[in-house]
């Protein structure tokens, strides 16, 4: 039988999107509509489709591919490394008095035996399903791709209409003393989910994306309070720049990101940082009748 909890769940079960908010660059989906999303795919009616929900995802052969394409939409399944614990964790909810679910979930995964991918990913999820906690009806933060945080990148850089002299420097590596970093940073976290303008940073969202657990420790939610308190009435790029100097620079290394992604869009030939400034010079009268 599945435990009774509360609403909310430590800080990796985000609140649900609401159509007043900007989500940005960012989507949010619950595991019930990836799963209706997969049903169509492979033409599952709605009826089948609710009988298995209602029997517990049986073991079959549909099902199982339905659960597989329904993680690989959520971000929770790579036929490669398999399940995404970061990410997977979100759209499950343990019992406040349940201190073992982390354990019995691992050693479920564990004896997983060898076979194909469809059948390795019901196994995952099965493992969740019965010993981490009960399924969450929310929508959850879904982590971005990899050619996604690429393109979030180069869009930001974008927005903030660097020129190639400065993208010139960052991709040398000299990110952090540039002082456009402090807009980018905060374009970047922003766009990408990680920090509302109503809602301040998102760790929650972090972890999903990043999966570092160091996120999640009274430490550097502590660190985050202390540079927010010290950032006083300062806007808000500032105080993104503050906490992330102080708490998640050595967790996150975004400069490096940044780097990696400005290494692929500036141009060949090096650029001088003149920038192409005009010279003061009278200018010619056009169209002069």
């Amino acid at each position: 039988m599945k435990f009774l909890v509360p609403l909310l769940f430590l800080a990796i079960h985000s609140a649900s999107a609401q159509s007043t908010v900007f989500w940005q660059y960012t989507y949010y989906k619950s595991f019930l509509t990836s799963l209706r999303e997969c049903a169509e795919y492979y033409e599952v009616s709605n009826c089948d489709l609710n009988a298995y929900i209602e029997a517990s995802y049986p073991s079959n052969e549909i099902v199982k591919k339905l659960i597989r394409c329904t993680l690989y939409g959520l971000g929770a399944w790579d036929d490669n490394a398999g399940v995404q614990e970061n990410v997977i964790q979100s759209f499950f909810i343990p019992a406040l008095e349940d201190t073992c679910y982390l354990d019995r979930t691992r050693e479920c995964l564990k004896s997983i035996e060898c076979g194909n991918v469809y059948d390795k990913a019901y196994g995952s999820f099965q493992c969740y399903y019965n010993h981490f906690g009960n399924l969450s009806p929310d929508e959850k933060f879904l982590p971005l791709s990899g050619e996604e945080l690429g393109l979030l990148a180069s869009q930001t850089f974008d927005i903030a209409d660097l020129p190639q002299c400065v993208l010139q420097k960052y991709a040398n590596g000299h990110v952090l003393d540039q002082p456009s970093f402090p807009f980018v940073l905060f374009t970047y976290l922003v766009r990408g989910g990680y920090y509302r303008i109503d809602g301040g940073l998102q760790l929650g969202n972090m972890f999903v994306q990043w999966g570092k657990s160091e996120l999640l420790t009274p430490e550097t939610q502590q660190c985050v309070e202390k540079a927010i308190h010290e950032s006083g009435d300062s806007a808000q790029v500032d105080i993104v720049h503050r906490i992330y100097s102080s708490c998640l620079g050595e967790i996150l290394h975004l400069d490096q990101v940044l780097e990696a992604n400005a290494k692929l869009l500036r141009d060949e030939e090096d650029v001088s940082c003149s920038c192409n400034v005009c010279a003061d010079a009278e200018a010619p009268i056009y169209n002069k009748v």
